[in-house]
């Protein structure tokens, strides 16, 4: 099986080519190595490689840049995801799309597949019209929605701010599920192997406050209590509950996400970072 990422030096795309390439022909694209919003250039591309799927991970996702940079944003989120999803129709190849929780507004707990989406900001109203490219212009899409994926990346980055002592600045009344980007990349595979076309969440188990998910790293090094100054970030407009019910995933067999915390425990122990 030939697979084609965008987004490649991101987090995602960096574990999802580490995952894929040990089971199918992986060519991963960074920024650098293919103009995503360039038709052509995404056209011969994927004429040469003639994949068998194609899995856009890339993708502006820092929220203050997205409502500084509307039109840049619309541009990577929406308008190259409908080059892609046409171009995949065009050469018959599968289309995986990852969207976001940001595509609704954080008013309830646990949206299904089958709630309205109602994005409060630009990042979300760029992946919810996103996803709309990709249903009109191609039918065998998956299109695959989480919250707060995290890999080593992040994990290094806090690592580096504990040893640091620096302060944390984040909501701590956010609600989300931390979820693993390895189980997260091994859900792909085993979707894009089907036919079973459509919008999945995708998510670890359970759910959490920011200030929980961050204490429980902070915890994993210092065995303490997270101690930094925790403030709201008011220039930011966010959902406050992000939470996800995997109802799509669970309802056509697949397997369920660990549970958030023992997964987030997991990944921290065997990056062996030292505690």
């Amino acid at each position: 099986m030939k697979v084609v990422i965008t987004g490649a030096e991101g987090q995602l795309g960096h574990h999802l080519k580490k995952a894929l390439c040990k089971k199918c022909k992986v060519y991963a694209f960074s920024r650098k190595g293919l103009d995503i919003c360039n038709f052509k250039q995404a056209e011969d591309m994927v004429n040469d490689i003639k994949p068998d799927v194609i899995i856009h991970a890339a993708a502006v996702t820092n929220i203050q840049n997205a409502e500084l940079n509307p039109e840049h944003t619309i541009l990577v989120n929406s308008r190259s995801t409908q080059n892609l999803a046409d171009i995949s129709r065009k050469y018959n190849s599968k289309f995986v799309f990852i969207s976001s929780a940001y595509v609704f507004d954080g008013k309830k707990a646990y949206y299904t597949e089958k709630d309205i989406p109602n994005p409060i900001n630009m990042y979300g109203k760029s992946k919810l019209w996103g996803e709309r490219m990709v249903r009109d212009y191609q039918p065998n899409h998956f299109i695959i929605r989480s919250s707060w994926i995290y890999g080593e990346k992040f994990i290094r980055y806090m690592f580096d701010k504990i040893m640091n002592q620096d302060k944390f600045c984040f909501d701590e009344m956010q609600i989300g599920s931390p979820t693993n980007v390895l189980e997260f990349s091994d859900f792909i595979f085993q979707v894009m192997q089907t036919d079973a076309y459509g919008t999945y969440h995708v998510t670890n188990q359970g759910d959490c406050s920011k200030y929980e998910y961050f204490n429980t790293i902070y915890n994993e090094f210092t065995n303490k209590p997270i101690q930094h100054e925790i403030r709201r970030n008011a220039s930011m407009i966010i959902p406050t509950n992000c939470t996800l019910d995997n109802m799509e995933a669970r309802s056509r067999g697949f397997h369920n996400l660990l549970p958030w915390k023992d997964s987030l425990i997991r990944f921290i122990r065997e990056m062996d970072l030292g505690r």
